[in-house]
């Protein structure tokens, strides 16, 4: 930064009038240190998805990693059954879950008839799958490492079938 604000100097011929610092998640990240280690650098500072916890993101994306995900057929029933219980839990049906802590979805509900396996419902290995990203990963003594995963809209092909 200081080395930025000699270099506007000397082509301006003056400092320059604001210093803002704008970031998104590693950025973010950057943005958070930035006002921690010299905010008085900055007139204002902008952390836009700082992912703070990189050690346990890194453990969350390693153990998603060895999971088989659903298809995303299945994705996209999973998301419009979440989305037909939890829509109105901010009073308003409007295609979004607003209230997102408030919906207590049951994934179990989605699970597949004996002996059956289509694109409306889970198989129990996909059931354990989806719980096992929507809760929080902790160690063996109940710390959080890293904070569960929530399952928005996994794309155009479930909004499209609303």
């Amino acid at each position: 930064m200081l080395a930025a604000k000699a270099i506007i100097e000397v082509y301006y011929g003056r400092r320059p009038r604001y210093s803002y610092f704008s970031g998104c998640s590693a950025g973010g990240r950057g943005a958070f240190n930035a006002a921690a280690n010299y905010g008085e650098e900055y007139d204002g500072v902008v952390a836009g998805a700082p992912t703070r916890n990189m050690s346990g993101m890194v453990s969350r994306w390693a153990q998603a990693g060895q999971l088989m995900a659903p298809s995303p057929a299945k994705l996209a029933s999973l998301y419009q059954a979440q989305l037909a219980q939890c829509d109105g839990g901010d009073g308003l049906i409007d295609g979004v879950i607003g209230n997102a802590a408030a919906c207590r979805f049951d994934v179990s509900t989605l699970r597949c008839p004996a002996g059956v396996d289509g694109d409306s419902c889970l198989t129990d290995v996909e059931i354990e799958v989806v719980e096992n990203l929507r809760n929080d990963l902790t160690l063996a003594n109940g710390r959080v490492v890293y904070s569960r995963y929530g399952l928005g809209n996994p794309g155009p092909d479930s909004a499209s079938s609303r």
